[in-house]
């Protein structure tokens, strides 16, 4: 601790005292007044103040040994020692904790930043600022200057996480933010299950989808809702042909509104049924089977697991993974091995410089769920199936009967290891596969390849589909020593639907090596839905699309997220900072929106320019400030002529195109010789939480209440 001027207020004090003893005829000066605690008095008599080891309080003559620092503070003298509480003098600065805290009205504060970008740290500190255009929340987040927008509006989102209003009781709010009774019809069959139509009347209208599992009622022709029964919804459906007709469907506002199986998505307000589901088939390969029979291959069978395998055992650890080399077991599999009970298989392999490494696991998911994890060779996890180690049981429902996993090695000779173990303890037996791919960047994939080869095809154009049929390469985890990209991007989704040509890797590779050039700091991209190994759109393999038919097939496709202001650059809705103001397929508004608008527009100009670019698919209110964005660069000389035209010339936008409004969906040309920028069918685009879907075997539900 320490006392304010402690020996200077003592010594005028000793001065003082001194000086009246001396008039008093005792004759002594000064230097008579050094006694100590030991002698009280001096030799004539006068008090000689004792403040030896005292930093404040009394001297024993009436005067004070010190005050205490900051006693408005709240610092007191306490048995001659000035106390606080938990404030100290360091080099004549207060400080506490050591010095990771600050002194405030006396106490000890330690600043709290944590989980914080900007604002107060609670001791009168900053835990950061934000960049010009954004502003920092009570939250302590960095985030776009937000704009309210309840224009025409009496519910709802407002775009910024508040709502616009409530509705009063029996009341619901519409996607349009308007207040309407919620009225049911009790006569009214809709939303009931079916075998034909005649189950589905009244109204004398109703029909049964009978495509529906179980089958469920409508109601076919209306002009709005107002035409449809209480309780029901005006829609309009969107088949394959791309005819259109509207039925009246069940209304809902949560998924005990809906028949079992079925579930509401809220955005729309209407009852869907879960995709992929019914009795086992070729049709529902996943489908369900009685007790003790299990579904391979759409068949229901019987299916009995012995554990005897030996090969490449023991490879339980990671120090004592299989090496498998640089990988040959492409032609040659490896077949009939075992994960038995609480097993894990890992193995090693060495991808030489310049080359991408494959390693893959088959087998019949349906007996036994088998898992796949990459990891560097420090034992970094990298990424499984999707990119967390321990993903929630609610994303196994595109599980099936392949695990493979690929990683680049193009700073040096890289060694990365895998393990396959069971889901919760399953068994199962498996072919291995594994080898290693050379590697090439740059602008044309023809300078270093064959044509075929760059589009994933086979010497003589023989491009085929089915599994391990398609010449296609699954997009590899980047390598943080790759002198081209290092991380410039993120493989967010199934590792599944992670295969595409070798010139469409190429493309996006080189977009993201040219973009990271022109604006340093660019943070990773996100990389979504890409082809499954057999080349078709994904989610073909478990009967549940995640897209309409043929729109990721042949690798030519790929989900890109947009470039986001402040870096946050995965797949997610960017209408407004909270993934609002989207009606579950567009963005209704994008007055705050989050795209970095020069990034995505470089990164599509660097795209569009590449010969075998066909179209890239955005929302149909971002694509607009895209464009100008385009027009910008073009003037200031950022991106060519050319460039401009071309990705100007290549955006698609509109009706057509929804769901883009959290992902860019790039295509290349078809094998077949398809090009030129034809509109893609209805629905181009994977579902995420809140969007809408689409019927079996359609194109999509492309919903609106009216």
């Amino acid at each position: 601790m320490h006392r304010l001027g402690g020996w200077l207020e003592g010594a005028l004090i000793v001065i003082a005292t001194a000086a009246i003893a001396g008039c008093g005829g005792g004759g002594g000066g000064a230097d008579d007044a050094k006694g100590s605690d030991d002698v009280p008095e001096g030799k004539d008599g006068a008090c000689v103040p004792a403040c030896t080891g005292k930093e404040c309080g009394d001297d024993g003559c009436g005067g004070s040994c010190g005050g205490c620092q900051g006693v408005e503070d709240g610092n007191w003298c306490s048995d001659t020692v000035c106390q606080d509480f938990g404030c100290v003098f360091v080099a004549n600065e207060k400080t506490c904790n050591g010095g990771a805290g600050k002194c405030m009205g006396g106490a000890c504060c330690t600043p709290d930043c944590y989980q914080k970008e900007c604002g107060d740290d609670g001791c009168g500190g900053s835990c950061g600022t934000c960049v010009e255009g954004v502003v920092c929340l009570e939250t302590g987040k960095c985030q776009v200057e937000c704009k309210i927008d309840c224009t025409g509006k009496e519910c709802g989102p407002d775009g910024c996480g508040g709502e616009c209003g409530a509705c009063l009781q029996g009341e619901k709010c519409t996607m349009s933010g308007t207040c309407k009774a919620d009225a049911v019809d009790p006569e009214s069959k809709i939303g009931g299950s079916c075998k034909s139509d005649k189950d589905c009347k009244p109204p004398t209208n109703g029909i049964c989808f009978d495509w529906m599992p179980g089958g469920m009622c409508a109601a076919e022709g209306c002009e709005n809702t107002a035409d449809c029964p209480g309780g029901s919804v005006c829609i309009e459906l969107t088949s394959t042909d791309g005819s259109k007709d509207t039925y009246c469907v069940d209304e809902c506002g949560s998924d005990k509104d809906c028949m079992t199986g079925y579930f509401c998505y809220p955005e729309v307000g209407v009852c869907w049924w879960e995709e992929g589901t019914g009795p086992c088939s070729p049709e529902y390969p996943n489908g369900t089977c009685d007790p003790g029979l299990y579904c391979i291959d759409g068949k229901c069978q019987e299916w009995s697991f012995e554990c005897v395998d030996e090969t490449f055992e023991p490879n339980q650890t990671a120090a004592t993974a299989a090496d498998v080399g640089p990988g040959d077991f492409k032609e040659e599999v490896k077949t009939d091995l075992q994960i038995c009970a609480n097993d894990n298989d890992w193995f090693e392999l060495a991808i030489p410089k310049g080359h991408s490494g494959t390693l893959g696991i088959y087998f019949y998911q349906e007996v036994g769920d088998l898992d796949l994890c990459l990891y560097d060779s420090a034992g970094k996890f990298i990424s499984c199936r999707y990119p967390l180690e321990d993903y929630s049981v609610l994303w196994r429902d595109h599980e099936w009967n392949d695990e493979f996993l690929s990683a680049f090695a193009l700073g040096g000779d890289r060694v990365v290891r895998f393990k396959a173990d069971g889901f919760v303890g399953a068994v199962n037996t498996y072919d291995l596969f594994a080898w290693t791919t050379e590697w090439k960047d740059g602008t044309d994939c023809t300078a270093f390849y064959s044509s075929d080869e760059c589009k994933g095809c086979y010497p003589g154009g023989q491009c085929i589909k089915g599994d391990f049929a398609a010449n296609l390469v699954q997009f590899p985890h980047p390598d943080p020593a790759d002198p081209f990209v290092a991380d410039g991007y993120m493989v967010e989704h199934s590792s599944s639907y992670s295969w595409l040509r070798r010139e469409l890797i190429m493309a996006i590779r080189n977009a993201i090596h040219e973009t990271r050039l022109e604006f340093p700091g660019t943070t990773p991209l996100g990389l979504m839905d890409m082809c499954q190994i057999d080349g078709i759109t994904p989610g073909f393999d478990v009967n549940d699309p995640r897209h309409p038919e043929t729109t990721h097939d042949e690798g030519g496709n790929i989900d890109v997220a947009y470039y986001q202001i402040g870096g946050d650059n995965s797949g997610k809705v960017v209408c407004d900072p909270y993934g609002g103001s989207t009606d579950g397929a567009f963005c209704t508004s994008v007055q705050n929106h989050i795209v970095d608008l020069p990034r995505t527009a470089y990164f599509m100009a660097k795209i569009a320019v590449n010969p075998r670019f066909r179209v890239a698919g955005m929302d149909k209110l971002i694509a607009p400030l895209v464009l100008d964005e385009l027009e910008k660069q073009k003037k200031a000389g950022t991106i060519t002529a050319t460039e401009y035209y071309m990705a100007s010339n290549g955006l698609a936008y509109g009706d057509g195109w929804p769901y883009h409004h959290h992902h860019i969906h790039v295509s290349f040309d078809w094998w077949y010789g398809r090009s030129g920028h034809k509109p893609a069918p209805i629905g181009c685009g994977f579902r995420m939480a809140g969007d809408m879907t689409w019927p079996q075997y359609a194109a999509s539900l492309h919903a609106k209440t009216r």
